[in-house]
């Protein structure tokens, strides 16, 4: 039972995954690719902090939450990808117990949270 659920997510996902999903994970990978060079920019930005009159311990926050940002930055992208990731694997799962309409509604819904993940 379990290798003939293997066997389906693996020839479901070899058949639609590449076709439907690459122009995604392309898109996925070129936000990051644009957040890391946004990231980039931001240690750009630090060189006010160094030339700026402020107390050691007014330095010490800013650095710390230009640190904070970036590491947000990074990090909601990934777990979009994840994210959708796994509801792509929901999506499959379903389509095997044949629920198209679920698998729809799973579709769009990943398509919604991408969006709000990435728009943050």
């Amino acid at each position: 039972m379990i290798n003939k659920a293997k066997d389906e997510i693996n020839e479901i996902s070899s058949k639609y995954y590449i076709r439907e999903y690459t122009p995604l994970v392309i898109i996925l990978g070129t936000f990051q690719f644009t957040l890391i060079i946004i990231c980039v920019l931001l240690f750009g930005s630090w060189k006010w902090i160094r030339e700026s009159k402020l107390s050691d311990n007014q330095r010490n926050i800013n650095i710390i939450y230009q640190l904070e940002r970036i590491l947000l930055i990074i990090t909601v992208p990934f777990s979009g990808i994840a994210l959708s990731i796994s509801l792509f694997v929901l999506g499959i799962l379903i389509n095997i117990t044949s629920k198209k309409i679920l698998v729809k509604i799973t579709e769009i819904y990943s398509v919604i949270i991408l969006l709000q993940v990435h728009l943050e």
